[in-house]
């Protein structure tokens, strides 16, 4: 069996026995402000060390697009999206 990479036949996978939803590969622009503001945050300044620095802020970065993901699923799956997107 052939391996199935990342070009173009997961997508087609998916499409073919997923959910019948598109597959977004690639990041979201959205996440680009929090995430500057999460590296030039204060509470990180004290650390000397860059590698623990980066440890951190990546901890960071992941913990705070866990949440917001986490509260996306949640709105989505609930239906409380409608609600909201009724007024936008």
């Amino acid at each position: 069996m052939e391996k199935i990479t990342a070009k173009g036949d997961i997508p087609n996978f998916i499409s073919l026995f997923g959910t019948r939803l598109p597959a977004v590969i690639g990041g979201s622009y959205t996440f680009v402000m929090p995430t500057i503001s999460i590296i030039l945050a204060g509470r990180y300044s004290d650390i000397v060390d860059p590698r623990e620095k980066f440890e951190r802020i990546m901890r960071g970065i992941q913990g705070a697009l866990i949440v917001a993901s986490t509260l996306q699923i949640v709105l989505g799956f609930s239906g409380l999206w409608r609600n909201v997107a009724r007024f936008v």
